[in-house]
């Protein structure tokens, strides 16, 4: 429809629209307009906003109480807005008792199911069907980067750390740091890794429910301004490459150079849970592992875990940043960083 007259709402701050003689009227916030303005230096201020900013390995991991996100809405915004931007945060004085990372999931919604349950232990088996359950060093991964949509937030709770424990520090690196700093370094390594499209499988019949699971896709992809909005790397999942011969070389060149950056000192992090700790990180663009550790007799690093999707996360910080104020705001969220999970903004 056209208008039939367009002025500035009592009060300023917003456009009103007639639409047509004695039609509707619309009024649109100055901070709405602006949000969607399509000039390209407003374009650019949306994406500057949203290009996330790595932690230093050296400057500290945020990280919040758990008194705070357990006491109200105020503790949890300051919480998701920290994973948001960071990567990761540390929840500390968690009750260290199985089971209570569900309930501080729930802070944020409901968890999301995968083929390990809602929540699952990360200690040592007699048994193991996962690396996971072993006292091995854990590459730098993302876990169930085999599903079409990969869980968006980990929440790992420390519930026993003893002192027997020898190493088992949890290592990260943020997945698209290194994928910038691999752009910077070799753009044709980087193009290769947008482009050739890897493996990602989880097939395993030995266990109680068994699992064959595959799916195919790039490494990094882009939106159509060229940033980096997904990332999937899961080398003990991964694969035999399927890609034309002419492109084999290339890749695995590429591959190397990846995971090379990701070990480098300015951009693993790594640091020791104590018990009562919760440690909650973007599983889209944060890279996590763990060195390898030895007990002494008796002693137990055990931590449990659960996963929340991206519609679940990216939902419930957007309503906690628009609630306050005069009420909600039509506002997308686009003052969010970005998860790495495909979304194009």
């Amino acid at each position: 429809r056209t208008h039939s007259s367009a002025s500035l709402a009592p009060g300023g701050g917003a456009v009103r629209l007639q639409w047509g003689e004695g039609g509707d009227v619309s009024v649109f916030q100055e901070e709405w307009l602006l949000q969607y303005a399509y000039s390209r230096a407003f374009q650019q201020q949306r994406g500057d906003e949203r290009r996330p900013v790595a932690v230093a390995p050296r400057g500290g991991v945020p990280s919040v109480s758990y008194d705070d996100v357990m006491r109200d809405d105020a503790g949890v915004l300051r919480w998701l807005d920290a994973v948001n931007r960071a990567g990761l945060c540390v929840i500390r004085g968690c009750p260290a008792e199985e089971g209570h990372v569900g309930r501080i999931a729930a802070r944020i919604g409901g968890i999301m199911p995968t083929i390990y349950g809602d929540l699952w232990d990360v200690r040592t088996e007699a048994h193991p069907i996962n690396c996971a359950y072993t006292s091995h060093a854990l590459d730098l991964h993302q876990d169930l980067a085999y599903y079409e949509s990969p869980p968006c937030v980990q929440l790992l709770h420390c519930v026993r750390f003893d002192d027997g424990i020898g190493g088992g520090e949890s290592t990260f690196a943020d997945a698209i740091q290194i994928a910038e700093v691999l752009r910077e370094r070799d753009p044709a390594a980087f193009e290769t890794l947008t482009r050739v499209p890897a493996t990602f499988q989880k097939i395993h019949y030995d266990r109680p429910d068994p699992v064959h699971i595959e799916y195919r896709r790039p490494h990094i992809e882009v939106n159509h301004g060229g940033d980096v909005v997904n990332v999937f790397w899961a080398p003990a999942f991964e694969g035999p490459l399927e890609a034309p011969e002419g492109e084999v070389e290339a890749y695995y060149r590429a591959y190397r150079l990846f995971a090379g950056i990701a070990e480098e000192e300015g951009v693993r992090i790594a640091f020791r849970l104590s018990p009562g700790d919760l440690v909650s990180f973007s599983n889209r663009r944060m890279l996590h592992g763990r060195n390898s550790f030895t007990e002494s007799s008796g002693a137990v690093r055990h931590l449990q875990g659960c996963y929340v999707s991206a519609e679940t996360f990216i939902n419930r910080l957007r309503v906690l940043q628009n609630k306050g104020g005069d009420g909600p705001k039509m506002l997308s969220g686009a003052q969010i960083s970005r998860c790495s999970n495909g979304d194009f903004s």
